[in-house]
């Protein structure tokens, strides 16, 4: 095995041929432009488990409306999560929401110039805090995400698993030695600009390498061999039945838990399919529940949606079912057609309010109604709002008389973001996404 001896390529010149190819080659991206700690913090964090050209709108955005750790810290979580929504992985939003108020807290809203504690700060991995270490303060610390982890593995031959702890330490050990001279923070982001635009997961571009001679897996002719990978991702499939449910110019929306699957966002009420239970049966043991809590007998429309949705380990394939409530009942602290997001937090009346989903029931509040035109004052997944939107367009094509209540023209759901991973199709097809293409393994684990 190849352990990748200390007399393997010189140090002094991968750094010299990196920066100097750096220099000339780096991409022009807005958090390059700053040394600000707290913007290479947000970027640090946005970049987690999200591609450059997704995370650039919402970094520009998010800047402009918390240009600093202060006005992050003052804002509701509300705002934050409703700011960041399409970008996915929303703990990322809390976590950082959080190690704002830490950085009020303890250190006056500044970023402190010290690899312990930026590190102890919430959401953020020896990944981040190197980073943000060694390119706003430039400290001589490593940044080793998933694109370092490739160079490195492929310049010095490391067969140890880089998903394992002996192969972290490895290609930690490695990163480290190489970040050890003048300019560590142009050295840290030519190792993962090389990684994300020349030594790519598939078909690398050894001809334009700057590295070419010095690497091992080069010199091979077979680089795709690394970085070696011990255990491959599984998916964890899921059927979910999700029920678009209508009361004149409303919709029933319920809030996720705080900590589950995309945890305190607004969504459309869904349950997992049970094992030997048919769609239908799943639709109606749903249906029950929101008749139970609206206070009258729901109305099934013919029509029928599905699709898939990827997250990061998971996938959903859901079907939508659209429906009309004739009930007159308010829940309790719902929200009229014009009223803003109920408080958060709040208890479900009963056991007729709580939907089964693995691995047990969700109680984040009661059923509410919002009005279709007052969406976007809620923070919501892209998935829910890429499904009202084609809720919307199944509705418009239907005759006045079968949509009670709906006054005039269906109204359209305010336009999301950009960031969705899949569409929704109408039946049978199916959307095709995969998780290719993502930042790998950046600071903290991303979470869905």
């Amino acid at each position: 095995m190849n352990n990748a001896p200390s007399e393997g390529p010189d140090p002094a010149e991968i750094r010299s041929r990196l920066i100097h190819w750096y220099d000339a080659h780096c991409r022009d991206l807005p958090w390059r432009r700053t040394r600000d700690p707290y913007a290479v913090l947000v970027s640090e964090i946005m970049l987690q488990q999200t591609r450059v050209d997704t995370a650039l709108p919402y970094y520009l955005r998010f800047l402009q409306r918390f240009p600093s750790a202060c006005h992050l810290a003052a804002a509701p979580e509300e705002e934050v999560l409703r700011l960041w929504q399409g970008l996915g992985y929303y703990r990322r939003a809390r976590q950082l929401h959080q190690a704002a108020r830490v950085l009020v807290e303890r250190y006056g809203g500044r970023v402190p110039p010290d690899f312990e504690a930026v590190r102890s700060l919430p959401g953020v991995g020896d990944y981040t805090a190197g980073a943000v270490c060694s390119i706003a303060f430039d400290l001589p610390v490593p940044a080793v995400d998933g694109n370092a982890q490739r160079v490195l593995a492929r310049l010095f031959g490391v067969d140890e698993p880089a998903d394992r702890a002996a192969g972290r330490r490895r290609l930690d050990e490695l990163a480290r030695r190489l970040v050890q001279g003048p300019r560590p923070g142009a050295l840290n982001q030519a190792v993962m600009e090389l990684g994300s635009t020349v030594c790519t997961p598939r078909r690398p571009r050894c001809d334009r390498c700057p590295l070419a001679g010095l690497c091992v897996a080069g010199r091979s002719g077979q680089p795709e061999a690394w970085p070696v990978r011990q255990r491959a991702v599984r998916w964890a499939e899921e059927d979910v039945v999700v029920v678009g449910c209508l009361r004149g110019d409303q919709v029933a929306v319920i809030r996720r838990p705080e900590g589950g699957l995309l945890g305190g966002l607004w969504a459309l009420p869904y349950a997992l399919r049970q094992e030997g239970e048919t769609w239908v049966q799943a639709r109606d043991r749903l249906g029950a529940v929101l008749a139970a809590e609206l206070g009258g007998s729901l109305r099934w429309y013919p029509d029928t949606l599905q699709g898939r949705w990827d997250f990061s380990h998971r996938r959903w394939h859901w079907r939508l079912y659209l429906a009309w409530s004739g009930g007159d009942r308010t829940p309790a602290g719902g929200a009229g057609s014009g009223a803003a997001a109920p408080p958060h937090g709040a208890g479900l009346p009963g056991p007729a309010g709580r939907v089964a989903e693995t691995p047990g029931p969700w109680d984040s509040g009661a059923v509410r109604w919002v009005g279709l035109g007052h969406l976007d004052g809620l923070p919501m997944a892209s998935l829910d709002r890429r499904l009202l939107e084609q809720a919307m367009q199944v509705l418009a094509k239907l005759p006045q008389r079968q949509v009670p209540g709906l006054r005039g023209q269906v109204p359209r759901v305010p336009e999301q973001v950009p960031g969705q991973r899949s569409r929704p199709e109408p039946l049978p097809g199916r959307g095709r996404t995969g998780p290719g293409g993502a930042r790998e393994g950046a600071g903290a684990a991303g979470q869905e």
